[in-house]
């Protein structure tokens, strides 16, 4: 019943809902989806992705996301000591957004559709880009690049 309540308030306003920093209701399908759930998946698929990929969608900061492969924290002037999101919650949403996007992959895999079961997997790495081996844990950094 979540499920099609879901996909409906999708067709009705436009996209899927999402939760905290990420876009989590492609993790509900694609659990449920390898759960052995019957649903229409092929139905609700270009409406997680169209959450996924529309610039002016649910994900903030997505064209960062997709440029560099991680969403920036700021750092305040005057006041070097990390870590600072400035709203943005760099890394927590970058890592949500690369769950999100290995749920797509797993779903666009399953439904044929090759090319973006790629894309999607190519983004799913994207959690790298914020593992700071000199400290072992994921870190911030700055829109440089700088930890």
């Amino acid at each position: 019943d979540i499920m099609r309540s879901e996909l409906d308030r999708a067709r009705e306003r436009g996209y899927m809902d999402t939760s905290f920093h990420g876009d989590h209701a492609v993790l509900m399908y694609d659990g449920a989806w390898r759960r052995g759930i019957p649903f229409d998946y092929a139905a609700v698929y270009p409406w997680l992705r169209k959450n996924a990929t529309d610039p002016d969608g649910p994900r903030p900061y997505l064209a960062e996301y997709e440029k560099n492969g991680w969403i920036a924290d700021i750092v305040p002037p005057g006041n070097p000591s990390p870590p600072y999101a400035g709203g943005k919650a760099g890394v927590a949403t970058t890592l949500e957004y690369a769950w999100d996007d290995h749920a797509l992959a797993d779903m666009a895999s399953r439904l044929g559709k090759t090319g973006d079961a790629a894309m999607f997997l190519r983004r799913a790495a994207n959690y790298r880009h914020v593992f700071d081996p000199s400290i072992g844990f994921m870190r911030g950094k700055t829109a440089d690049g700088k930890w």
